[in-house]
């Protein structure tokens, strides 16, 4: 059943999302926050809330920050403001993140020299 719902939303988002901005916008604000959201967990249901998460935000934001600029389109603000949310959890994502990564590698840098001159 969550499947069958879960398809019936996401293509009831697509239909209405083609009209609003789209086809290009539209696939960005599909896949961006979802891409996001997968840097901070492994478990589906929370990357489910946190992709919501961060689409819901790209939207308020952008549309915000479109509204506020005079002349400046909504759609691809919205899409700029998802690519700011995909690029913080690129960096600074706990396990995934590039400063996680970089962080653990020196981590572990530093327990295999001390242990070569412990030896």
């Amino acid at each position: 059943f969550l499947d069958q719902f879960m398809m019936f939303l996401i293509v009831v988002a697509v239909v209405i999302g083609i009209q609003v901005v789209g086809v290009v916008l539209m696939v960005a604000l599909l896949i961006t926050p979802a891409v996001a959201a997968r840097y901070w967990t492994d478990k589906l249901h929370m990357m489910i809330v946190i992709s919501g998460a961060f689409g819901m935000f790209s939207g308020l934001i952008g549309s915000l920050i479109g509204i506020t600029v005079r002349g400046l389109p909504t759609g691809p603000v919205i899409v700029l403001v998802a690519t700011g949310f995909f690029i913080f959890s690129l960096l600074f994502a706990p396990k995934r993140g590039i400063i996680a990564k970089k962080l653990l590698r020196m981590t572990v840098r530093r327990e295999v020299l001390k242990e070569e001159n412990g030896l």
